[in-house]
């Protein structure tokens, strides 16, 4: 049975709506920039997109599937979540040391499990999920929501991840390292006071 084009076009132009409007909301005060760009400083940009891909996926495909329940969430266990994910992620990239082959090894599972952590554990709720979830609403088409979505998603990482690469060339690793532990308690303590008023 052929694809009539009428169909092809409307999928087309929800991909193209569904990308612009999740990068648009995800750019907008969204705190990925920045912890992505903190873990690069610390971790191979290899490692952490490994951890990146299947956190950006399937907070997307929650956000396709849950819409209404994710925007229904408590702020305060959001906050919560978000808070202990950024201080989680400050121990990790606080902990560490000169790097043998054995450190280097746990090290790539330590960057793709909080790389993986950072997006996944935080900021349910965000402007990015609930543009996806009233697409999908709208137009009932949540496999060409969850595509654009996912790529704009990727496009953010791209973005922190070419930063974070950009810094990790000029700034020495101590500076590094402690500025990515910075980011990340900033990060928590901005969370707090954004959500607890």
């Amino acid at each position: 049975m052929p694809i009539e084009p009428l169909v092809v076009v409307t999928v087309a132009s929800l991909l193209v709506t569904s990308f612009a409007s999740v990068f648009v909301a995800e750019l907008a005060g969204d705190k990925t920039l920045y912890s992505v760009s903190a873990l690069v400083t610390r971790y191979h940009w290899p490692v952490v997109l490994l951890g990146l891909v299947p956190a950006f996926g399937l907070k997307m495909l929650a956000a396709v599937s849950l819409g209404s329940i994710i925007g229904r969430l408590p702020p305060r266990l959001v906050t919560v979540l978000s808070v202990a994910t950024f201080v989680l992620a400050a121990v990790m990239l606080w902990r560490g040391g000169e790097r043998t082959p054995q450190r280097e090894v746990r090290a790539a599972r330590g960057g793709a499990w909080a790389a993986f952590a950072m997006i996944f554990f935080t900021e349910w709720g965000d402007p990015g999920q609930l543009a996806a979830a009233a697409l999908v609403a709208q137009y009932g088409q949540p496999v060409a929501v969850w595509v654009g979505g996912c790529s704009a998603m990727l496009a953010k990482g791209a973005v922190a991840l070419t930063f974070g690469i950009w810094v990790r060339r000029f700034v020495k690793p101590r500076v590094m390292h402690a500025a990515a532990l910075v980011v990340c308690v900033v990060l928590a303590i901005t969370t707090t006071i954004e959500h607890w008023r």
